[in-house]
């Protein structure tokens, strides 16, 4: 017989011990703009998720990472674990509106400067601060 406080046995055996598994939620990212990580949400236990870079982030090499859930997991909010993607190279995106004396290449992908104007274009982009995902285009 097993008993329970206060002097209370129980006639029959009780077992204990076996929780119902749970799926787990996405990584823990401090940088939320940069790292794309709802396909790690609800990821059963013992399954595969991926990581990929969030735009204008991009990576030349391992476009993304897979996260895995603990085979067994038992805990609520617990987070995959994995190696998160190199998401440092940026794609700026197209400042709006275009500034005067700009012009896209006909490449489309590149910048030249409009009739009239001279010089060699160039783009940059940041965050504003790191509490914003907008992107500064100068």
């Amino acid at each position: 017989k097993r008993c329970k406080a206060p002097d209370r046995c129980l006639d029959a055996p009780e077992l204990l011990g076996c929780d119902a598994l749970l799926p787990c939620v996405g990584p823990d990212v401090t940088d939320k703009c940069r790292y794309e990580t709802t396909d790690c949400d609800g990821t059963p236990p013992g399954e595969l998720c991926n990581v990929t870079c969030k735009a204008p982030y991009v990576t030349p090499q391992f476009g993304h990472r897979e996260a895995s859930c603990y085979a067994y997991n038992i805990a609520e909010n617990t987070p995959v674990v994995g190696e998160l993607p190199y998401c440092d190279d940026v794609i700026c995106p197209d400042p709006n509106p275009i500034p005067e004396g700009y012009a896209k290449a006909p490449d489309g992908n590149s910048w030249e400067c409009a009739a009239g104007f001279g010089g060699t274009p160039s783009i940059s982009c940041k965050r504003f601060n790191l509490t914003s995902c907008a992107m500064d285009v100068t």
